[in-house]
């Protein structure tokens, strides 16, 4: 019987195959870490819900990038903003972080890529077809 105890303080046994999920939280719990945090956990022996969270602001940026919001209550930012620097975070969390790090956060990224990830995939590609018509452009036009 395997255990593995998420930074949520929810414990996780895959006694019998079965992963199941105790709340370890106290009063009102935190509620499910997702999928992906059990599939880590199951693989690694971690799981941390700070993937989802940042799968779930990727998703409402995603969809609404030139919403205003109020960071820490005061300061005006534009979602997109605030994306790019999560992303850099989750970046930077990727590249430095143990394998047991590293699967949490790309289990807890496909959930966005699930929904939105042919979506992304489009954009990306429509992102490299302009950025070489503009450059062929501009090189016809010198």
């Amino acid at each position: 019987m395997g255990q593995c105890e998420a930074e949520t303080g929810q414990r996780f046994s895959t006694a019998g195959g079965n992963i199941q999920a105790v709340d370890t939280s106290g009063p009102g719990g935190t509620g499910g870490t997702g999928v992906g945090a059990w599939v880590s956990c199951f693989l690694t022996g971690y799981a941390g819900p700070s993937a989802i969270f940042q799968s779930m602001l990727f998703a409402y940026t995603w969809l609404w990038p030139d919403q205003m919001v109020l960071l820490f209550g005061i300061i005006p930012f534009k979602m997109k903003y605030l994306g790019w620097i999560e992303l850099a975070f989750w970046a930077f969390s990727f590249l430095t972080g143990s394998f047991a790090i590293k699967v949490s956060l790309v289990l807890g990224l496909a959930g966005f890529l699930a929904f939105y990830g042919r979506e992304v995939f489009d954009w990306c590609v429509d992102a490299v077809k302009d950025w070489k018509r503009r450059r062929d452009w501009e090189n016809r036009n010198r």
